[in-house]
């Protein structure tokens, strides 16, 4: 080998680490705002014709009035009865661990970028034993129509990173965290 050689060599693998470390700091910066839109937490008007349906919905929660509140939680929410079922056994099994909620707050929402038809809320219920992050996702089908609901999601385990990702981002997240399955390491 003759010396040139050896002065191209330490170039090379410079230039090789400098845009692996480029390329990892982008991908770990672009995984750090996973979260998309950030929250925002100063409502819009349409926001704030969607917040009376959620006061309502944890009002009678509150109150364990489960039956009223999910009825008309359903008469928003266009899923099969099978899911319905399923639904009010998931809140009846919340509030017998946990106790019914004692109080709620509005933690902010995301707007999918400039449209007013489309949004993510978060609340927080107070119950006795922990807190519960909520995420519902409404959607105005007409607009000036009526608001539905699409999607709902709560956990009570991972409540920051719950609020910090939208519903894929965080499972996900929850999923890298905890490693592979059992049955993948098989």
């Amino acid at each position: 080998m003759n010396h040139s050689d050896l002065s191209v060599f330490p170039f090379r693998r410079c230039v090789f680490l400098f845009a692996f470390v480029l390329i990892t700091s982008c991908l770990l910066s672009s995984v750090a705002f996973a979260g998309g839109e950030p929250m925002l937490t100063e409502t819009t008007p349409a926001v704030k014709e969607i917040l009376p349906i959620v006061d309502d919905f944890f009002g009678k929660l509150e109150a364990k009035n489960a039956t009223d509140s999910l009825k008309q939680l359903f008469d928003i929410f266009p899923i099969e009865e099978r899911s319905q079922k399923n639904f009010r056994s998931d809140i009846q099994v919340l509030s017998e661990k946990l106790g019914y909620p004692t109080g709620h707050e509005f933690i902010g929402f995301r707007p999918i970028g400039k449209c007013e038809r489309y949004f993510l809320v978060y609340l927080l219920t107070h119950h006795d034993k922990m807190p519960v992050a909520w995420e519902f996702t409404f959607y105005r089908p007409v607009a000036g129509g009526k608001w539905q609901v699409n999607y709902l999601r709560y956990n009570s385990d991972e409540i920051f990173e719950f609020f910090a990702y939208p519903k894929l981002r965080f499972e996900g997240a929850v999923k890298a965290a905890e490693g592979p399955s059992r049955s993948a390491a098989e």
